[in-house]
């Protein structure tokens, strides 16, 4: 009786140390230090190669829009957030392709897609910029508003 018990407790120490020995090995280790998650990871994607829709792109033609939104309340937006991708676009600039989800094509009117950012929520701050459909609602955002500088300048 005592020979299986004591192979029992070799067996369950060896399956510990295997465990930790095998946590070791191939938990990263940055992992669990902020959440549930590895740390490292944010820096990482952070430093990768965007492939497509990067501004410089986007302002070798677009100057004006450029010099409005560098300016602009919208300056730390990127273009694709309100555009899309437009990677066809941007592969072939002479023909005006929306072939990306992400872009006022997507929505009936230039409210909704104002406000699909800009619409009153309580877990915004409140400092950030929010309308409530009552504002205008059978208005169009862009009569008022120019959308790479929506404060400062005129449509």
């Amino acid at each position: 009786m005592r020979k299986v018990s004591t192979r029992i407790l070799i067996l369950y120490f060896a399956g510990v140390i295997i465990f930790f020995a095998l946590r070791a090995v191939l938990v990263p280790p940055t992992f669990g230090e902020v959440g549930w998650y590895r740390n490292a990871s944010v820096e990482e994607i952070a430093g990768l190669e965007t492939k497509i829709g990067e501004e410089y792109r986007c302002f070798n033609c677009h100057g004006n829009e450029f010099a409005e939104w560098s300016v602009g309340e919208h300056r730390n937006i990127s273009c694709e957030s309100c555009h899309g991708l437009l990677k066809s676009h941007a592969e072939n600039p002479e023909e005006t392709a929306y072939d990306e989800f992400l872009s006022l094509k997507a929505f009936n009117s230039s409210i909704e897609f104002c406000l699909s950012c800009h619409g009153v929520s309580v877990s915004k701050p409140e400092s950030f910029p929010q309308v409530s459909v009552e504002h205008n609602k059978y208005w169009d955002c862009l009569r008022c508003h120019n959308p790479h500088n929506p404060v400062g300048g005129e449509s």
